[in-house]
């Protein structure tokens, strides 16, 4: 996803740089980085829905076991174990893609959490300035 352009606001990996020469400036600045921070909670929220479809696309077989009676159960694991075989591939890609979901999740929440501290910082020499 592409992020919108911003004149005052700067990421550079997790950092956020901001370069307002004024009180006005500053002003403009507190609304791009409110803007970046649900941009990126928006980015954060589609992750997350992807983490869970590859969650249940990986744990199926394992829940449809514990449904069913004891007796049954055997030959119906041996049905799922025969069926799963093409999924095996899938169930892998899946656990890669956790991991890296994982990591984007933790990126992004860092970048709010210094965009937090930057509106914080901005807010306080505006309120300083008076």
């Amino acid at each position: 996803m592409q992020l919108s352009a911003s004149r005052y606001v700067t990421l550079e990996g997790t950092t956020v740089v901001l370069a307002p020469r004024s009180a006005e400036e500053a002003r403009k600045a507190l609304k791009e980085l409110r803007h970046k921070r649900k941009e990126f909670s928006w980015v954060k929220r589609s992750l997350l829905r992807q983490k869970k479809a590859a969650l249940s696309r990986s744990g199926g077989i394992a829940r449809r076991n514990r449904r069913r009676k004891p007796g049954l159960a055997r030959i119906w694991s041996l049905f799922d174990a025969v069926s799963a075989l093409p999924r095996l591939l899938t169930r892998t890609r899946a656990r890669m893609d956790l991991a890296e979901i994982e990591r984007e999740c933790r990126r992004i929440e860092e970048i709010q959490h210094n965009i937090d501290s930057a509106i914080l910082q901005v807010e306080g020499k505006l309120l300083a300035e008076g």
